[in-house]
């Protein structure tokens, strides 16, 4: 236990009144808190890695009053997805535990008597097709076979599953670069997919990527409880109900999808997971299918001949197999890695183009030759930067990164940038002035979950990726021809359509929880660092529920934390936010309506002169212009910030970059709300964002 975390538990004994403990009592309460201890499994090379059981995390979900009262028993499929549980992808994976055949009803586990032996039935594809393992009378397995469920009803007997009651859930796994494995529930809602209630499973230092997937993976094989169906207590039905799960699909960075999907990555000849695209080539082919990757695995196994396998290699993209170690994820049933391995935004865009871009326009200005000092033309730059951006995000970045440092910059500071990087860059990359556009436009649509129509939002998705493609291939061919992510775009339309906002499988919450992974690894004994870093992350799990209002420890605990003072210190009621208003900035007023500039402001009212629109400017963007009305308004009318900035670059005119850093606007006045932020009132129409898109590309010379 750290000193803050001391002083914090000490600030709550104080406020509620009571003893502080000993120590003693501490590590007894420590030991509570740790609900799902991990379990040792040994991989086949003999490594020992701690697993918290995935049946027992699954368990406390459904104890959790909260979150089991949420949960999507059935997939709940929608036009316009928002969640996970909406998504065609989650109705086509979730488990099915039945199936009609006539006038009976088929469940998993049962088993058919049928001609030359029986069939035991796997799981269900669609409403009529069952797939079965095959055995003949004398008992030897024949294989997986698919029947449809239509003339004669076959003769049955019933399996385990059947003799149970009937329910259903989902369960996905986050999967990172550190040898760690995290696990979100894709039925809950996106608001329970946050470090608060994602859930820990396994980490090793000691294995690889494979290792660690070994032993989680084993509570998902084809005869694990919750394969079978997993008996938990229901806290919100107060009953016991059946779960059934499966892996619904593997989030992410590039990298580990290649080794999941056994292609060899960014060299290959053919280097796309999703399809048979050779290197270079921008545009979808063929899809990859795992039946014709386990049959080239083995193809490669049947033959001792290294250059055969190697031909096959450079042939298929696939990865020669390295002997005894095989990949889990292909020995899993009902999972297909290239079909549920969704792209990682953050790793295919922030991180691919845009921080492509970025390095290029660095070494642009560095290059400059002004008229004054290095350093002087950096200090303008900064000082642009700082007046033009209104972004605040998780964290500021300052202007000598941007424009010096940009290597040390991570994803969430690129997807940042995306966001202001269309009226910033052109200042001294006029040049790459459209690429920029389209990049602002790509990571708009690629974030924002508000749109109405997911067909018309999936054709500007396609739009957008072909005119960033077109671009970084007229500006930096040799970045379109190497490097894979500018290919995966073509797919981002396709998988959009098919798994929803690709935001809601981004890495990012799970690459931030990283850091608590890596502290428990640094700082232990290092005697056993999976088990302590499985029994740590279990205790700051078992806080969470604990202040959720969960009975972890015992009533008196969950008293606690009613208690005023701790709910105080421990910040678990919400917070006011006192909107903060100034003079000479422009705010939204009348619930996101209207716009306006604040021209001054006393105590509780505002004086603010309203912005109209008045046409588009050059790339297609909406422009507006200051109305000759002034309104009083009240402070607390006031709906929120408005990131505004002047019009600099029109079709004949551009304003003025001046030497001491300030900028004269041209005699237009025109004004541009930021079509590119992530948040949802400065969003445009599809209309307008598609004209700025055309008008991107159409500069593609």
């Amino acid at each position: 236990m750290s000193i803050q975390q001391m002083k914090v538990l000490w600030a709550i004994f104080e406020a509620a009144e009571l003893e502080v403990p000993s120590l003693y009592s501490i590590l007894l309460l420590r030991q509570k808190l740790n609900l799902i201890r991990g379990q040792k499994r040994e991989t086949h090379s003999k490594i020992e890695i701690y697993v918290r059981p995935l049946p027992e995390l699954v368990k406390r979900v459904f104890a959790d009053l909260q979150m089991s009262a949420e949960i999507r028993r059935v997939p709940q499929f929608s036009d316009n997805p928002k969640e996970m549980f909406e998504s065609p992808a989650f109705a086509k994976f979730a488990p099915k535990l039945s199936g009609t055949w006539g006038q009976a009803r088929l469940y998993r586990g049962d088993i058919m008597y049928l001609q030359g032996g029986t069939g035991k039935v796997i799981h269900f594809k669609g409403e009529q097709t069952v797939v079965y393992q095959f055995r003949n009378y004398g008992n030897q397995f024949c294989g997986d076979y698919q029947a449809e469920m239509s003339g004669p009803t076959p003769r049955f007997r019933r399996g385990p599953l059947s003799l149970r009651d009937e329910t259903s859930g989902n369960k996905t796994k986050r999967y990172n670069k550190f040898e760690s494995m995290f696990a979100i529930w894709p039925a809950l809602p996106k608001k329970f997919h946050t470090s608060n209630f994602i859930n820990f499973v396994s980490t090793s230092h000691e294995g690889d990527w494979r290792d660690v997937a070994e032993v989680v993976l084993q509570d998902l094989s084809e005869d694990s409880d919750l394969t079978l169906g997993l008996t938990v207590w229901d806290a919100s039905t107060k009953s016991y109900i059946l779960v059934v799960s499966a892996l619904f699909s593997v989030m992410a960075d590039n990298p580990r999808h290649y080794q999941i999907c056994n292609v060899a990555g960014a060299r290959a000849c053919y280097n796309c997971r999703i399809c048979y695209a050779p290197k270079g080539q921008l545009k979808a082919a063929n899809p990859r299918n795992l039946t014709e990757t386990l049959r080239i695995i083995d193809d490669m196994n049947a033959t001792d001949n290294l250059a055969a396998k190697r031909r096959l290699r450079e042939a298929t993209g696939i990865t020669v197999p390295v002997p005894n170690e095989d990949n889990p994820y292909l020995q899993l049933s009902n999972f297909d890695p290239h079909k549920q391995t969704t792209i990682d935004i953050l790793h295919t865009s922030s991180l691919g183009p845009i921080k492509y871009l970025a390095n290029s326009s660095k070494l642009i200005y560095a290059k400059k030759k002004p008229t004054l000092a290095s350093k002087s033309l950096q200090k303008r730059v900064g000082s642009l930067f700082t007046f033009l951006s209104a972004y605040r995000g998780p964290h500021s970045i300052a202007a000598i990164i941007i424009m010096k440092h940009v290597g040390s910059m991570n994803g969430k500071d690129f997807k940042a940038l995306a966001q202001i990087s269309p009226f910033f860059y052109p200042w001294f990359d006029w040049e790459n002035r459209w690429l920029w556009i389209a990049l602002g436009a790509m990571n708009k649509l690629l974030y924002d979950t508000h749109f109405e129509h997911r067909q018309n939002r999936a054709t500007l998705i396609q739009n957008v990726a072909t005119a960033v493609q077109a671009l970084v291939h007229q500006n930096f061919p040799e970045k379109a021809h190497e490097h894979t992510k500018i290919h995966l775009l073509c797919h981002l339309s396709e998988q959009f359509l098919f798994w929803g906002p690709l935001s809601m499988y981004a890495v990012e919450v799970p690459e931030h929880m990283n850091g608590d992974v890596r502290h428990c690894l640094c700082h232990g004994n290092r005697h056993c660092t999976s088990r302590d870093t499985a029994d740590g992350l279990a205790v700051v799990e078992g806080v969470a529920e604990l202040m959720r209002g969960g009975v972890v420890c015992g009533h008196e605990l969950t008293e606690l934390t009613k208690h005023k003072g701790v709910r105080r210190i421990l910040k678990l009621d919400e917070q006011e936010s006192r909107k903060k208003v100034f003079a000479n900035q422009f705010v939204f007023f009348e619930d996101w309506k209207k716009i306006g500039f604040v021209k001054s402001k006393d105590e509780a009212v505002i004086v603010v002169q309203e912005l109209v629109r008045c046409g588009v400017n050059c790339w297609g963007a909406p422009t507006y212009q200051f109305d000759a009305k002034h309104h009083d308004i009240d402070v607390l009318a006031v709906s929120g910030m408005a990131d505004v900035l002047h019009d600099c670059w029109g079709d004949t005119l551009k304003c003025n970059w001046e030497s001491d850093g300030k900028i004269t606007h041209d005699s237009r006045a025109l004004f541009v709300l930021n079509p590119f932020r992530l948040e949802e009132h400065h969003s445009c129409s599809d209309q307008e964002m598609w004209n700025i898109i055309q008008i991107a590309l159409a500069n593609n010379k």
